[in-house]
């Protein structure tokens, strides 16, 4: 599994990850900094280094366990449908996680749709 990185919102609320050998795909790109999605990343200023933006997926978690408050009414930040996807993929994790969506699905006697 290669190292994740999650990349702070510069605009809106989605925290997108970042593998620094991860490409998305094998389409060219003008740029070589892109979350795993494949939306470009980058730092808030031309001053600020790229790897500044990144932080370690421990300290991204409280970042989106906060929900706004009185004190705090911004949004909450969300995860990167699309990124987490991809991390699930590379962690080896798709199994797991649909056993485990199987396993919260609400009980139905129904057929599907």
């Amino acid at each position: 599994m290669i190292a994740l990185f999650a990349v702070r919102p510069q605009r809106g609320s989605v925290v997108h990850l970042h593998g620094p050998s991860y490409r998305p795909s094998a389409k060219p790109r003008g740029v070589d900094r892109v979350a795993l999605c494949g939306a470009p990343v980058w730092p808030s200023s031309h001053d600020t280094p790229f790897e500044d933006t990144l932080s370690q997926l421990a300290d991204a978690v409280r970042w989106t366990s906060m929900e706004p408050s009185p004190t705090d009414p911004r949004p909450a930040w969300r995860w990167c449908r699309s990124c987490t996807g991809h991390a699930l993929d590379l962690a080896g994790l798709v199994t797991e996680f649909l056993i485990a969506a199987a396993e919260r699905q609400p009980k139905s006697t129904s057929s599907p749709p």
